[in-house]
């Protein structure tokens, strides 16, 4: 399947994968310097030039809103869930209007005002997200984002492999909790599984797509997996 395009380390996975084995960290620091991702980020208070990427896929797809629950999975540092919140208190006053927002990531996160931080918290554990269905107190989720990547090992299909685990885990906890029409978004290392990662969300979403936003880099290999329109389990007649 062709892509879309639409002109802390951690021992288990990191939201913002390192750099693979080889490359310059001098070169990667001036790059990181010049980038005007970067530069936009600080000027507009996000923690990490990731939160563009959600900007721009959340501006096709207009699934961030107020009233919304969510969840952000591999939150770290919590660009994210800046823009989760941003959007959902676009008068930027966090008051009750029904948003809920779940954030949760193997490493630390500094509180975010207007979302419940789950920090030092492994989310691929089954305790943890009997944890997360807790604090949902019966409510349905409208959106599961996931930011999560595997630490880098240098092999393209290793990571693509322990990418495409990560995603599977998120998928099968957004399918017991996603509203019906909710919204599926992953981070994947794109590779040989992708088109089967395609399949599977198909079964249970109207529009599967994969996509690669404008900031995400030309040389990187990540790409998203949006579902769209969750169709809902069927429970036995």
């Amino acid at each position: 399947m062709s892509l879309v395009r639409y002109s802390s380390t951690r021992s288990i996975f990191t939201s913002c994968c390192t750099l693979g084995k080889g490359v310059s960290s001098a070169i990667w620091i001036n790059r990181h310097k010049n980038d005007p991702y970067v530069k936009k980020s600080r000027y507009e208070n996000f923690r990490a030039r990731s939160a563009y990427k959600l900007l721009e896929i959340n501006e096709k797809y207009c699934f961030l809103k107020p009233g919304i629950v969510a969840i952000d999975c591999g939150a770290a540092p919590g660009a994210w869930t800046q823009v989760m919140v941003r959007q959902c208190y676009p008068e930027g006053v966090i008051k009750p209007n029904g948003t809920f927002i779940i954030a949760i990531d193997l490493g630390g996160i500094a509180p975010i005002e207007g979302a419940n931080i789950l920090p030092f918290t492994d989310f691929t554990s089954p305790l943890n997200q009997a944890k997360i269905i807790s604090l949902l107190r019966d409510q349905k989720v409208d959106v599961l984002c996931s930011d999560m990547c595997p630490n880098v090992t240098g092999s393209h299909e290793v990571d693509h492999v322990q990418s495409f685990r990560l995603v599977l885990s998120a998928f099968q906890f957004g399918v017991q909790t996603l509203k019906t029409d909710g919204v599926f978004l992953a981070k994947i290392l794109y590779g040989s599984k992708s088109d089967e990662l395609v399949d599977i969300m198909k079964k249970f979403f109207q529009n599967v797509k994969i996509i690669k936003p404008p900031s995400s880099r030309e040389d990187s290999s990540e790409s998203f997996i949006i579902g769209l329109k969750f169709k809902g389990l069927k429970t036995p007649s």
